[in-house]
C-alpha cells in the first residue's frame, strides 16, 4: 500500500510527476464540494488510518521555489523535474491562516517529528505556515529532525547532513528542533542508476551542529531492502528511546522535555 500511495506517474499529460496519494486527496476534496478538510478526513477513513492527518493551512496554497539561477518555479512535480540547486522555498500566498487544530496539537505535543520526507517538497511547506513554526517553537515538546538517509534526485543532489538541517533553518530560521535523527549505517549502498546516495554524518559535522544548539542522534534506521528510505519499525523505536532519554534531561531554552 505505501508503495502504491507513494508511487508517481512518470508519464501521462497532467499525470507526470504527481504522487497517487496526492492524486486520491485531490479527489476527495472534490467529492466534498472543495473542503480540503473534510477530503483528508475522509480519505482516513477509507485506508484506516489511525491517528488524525490535520493539515497545517486550510487555505489553498501553491509551492514554489527559488532556484540558485535566480529562476522561480511553481509545482511541486515541476520542482523535482527542474534539475536546478534550490536556494529556498516558499508558498504563495505567502501569508496565510494556520490551522487553528494543527497549532493546539502542536502546543500540546509531547514530541513533534519533522520528517522523514522530502525536504523542499514536504517538509518546510508545513513550516513556511507562520504559525505553525511559531507553534513549533513554542512547544514544550521534545523536537526532533529526522534527516533523509539517502539524497533525492532533483532536489537534495549531493546533500550532506549538514545540508539538510540548513535548509530548514535558512527557509524558516533557527530553533525549530533540538534532535537531528541521523542513520548511521552507511555501508549499504543504494541501487545503481537511481540518483540517490546514502547521506553520511562525519564527527565534525556533529560538533558543528551541536554549535548550533541541535544535537546529532544516530541509529541504524535505514531499510536493508531498499536503503533510500527508513526501515519504519526501528526508526519508530529509535525515536521512543530518544523521547525517553531527553524526558529524563533537564529542561533548557533550546532542549526543553513535556513533563
Amino acid at each position: 500500500m505505501q508503495d502504491v500511495m507513494e508511487y508517481r506517474f512518470s508519464r501521462g499529460q497532467g499525470l507526470q510527476g504527481h504522487s497517487l496519494g496526492n492524486l486520491l486527496i485531490a479527489a476527495m476534496t472534490d467529492l466534498n464540494q472543495g473542503n480540503f478538510e473534510r477530503g483528508v478526513n475522509d480519505l482516513s477513513g477509507v485506508l484506516r488510518i489511525r491517528g488524525r492527518i490535520l493539515p497545517s493551512t486550510l487555505t489553498d496554497v501553491r509551492l514554489a521555489a527559488q532556484m540558485t539561477d535566480g529562476s522561480i518555479v511553481r509545482g511541486e512535480s515541476r520542482i523535482r523535474s527542474a534539475g536546478k540547486p534550490i536556494r529556498r522555498v516558499l508558498i504563495e500566498p505567502r501569508y496565510v491562516a494556520a490551522n487553528e487544530e494543527a497549532v493546539k496539537e502542536l502546543l500540546a505535543a509531547d514530541m513533534i517529528v519533522l520528517g522523514p520526507g522530502s525536504v523542499h517538497t514536504s517538509v518546510l511547506p508545513n513550516l513556511l505556515v507562520g504559525d505553525i513554526a511559531a507553534a513549533v517553537r513554542a512547544s514544550n515538546a521534545v523536537k526532533v529532525y529526522v534527516c533523509n538517509v539517502a539524497t533525492e534526485p532533483g532536489e537534495t543532489d549531493g546533500y550532506s547532513l549538514a545540508d539538510h538541517v540548513t535548509s530548514l533553518t535558512s527557509n524558516v530560521g533557527p530553533g525549530l528542533f533540538q534532535y537531528t535523527l541521523v542513520n548511521n549505517n552507511t555501508n549499504l549502498g543504494v541501487q545503481p542508476g537511481s540518483g540517490s546516495r546514502i547521506v553520511e554524518c562525519d564527527p565534525a559535522v556533529q560538533v558543528e551542529l551541536l554549535e548550533t544548539g541541535v544535537q546529532a542522534v544516530m541509529a541504524d534506521v535505514v531499510d536493508h531492502n531498499d536503503p533510500r528510505h527508513h526501515d519504519s519499525k526501528t526508526l519508530a523505536d529509535a525515536l521512543v528511546q530518544l523521547y525517553e532519554e531527553a524526558s529524563q534531561k533537564t529542561p533548557t531554552p533550546l532542549a526543553a522535555a513535556r513533563y
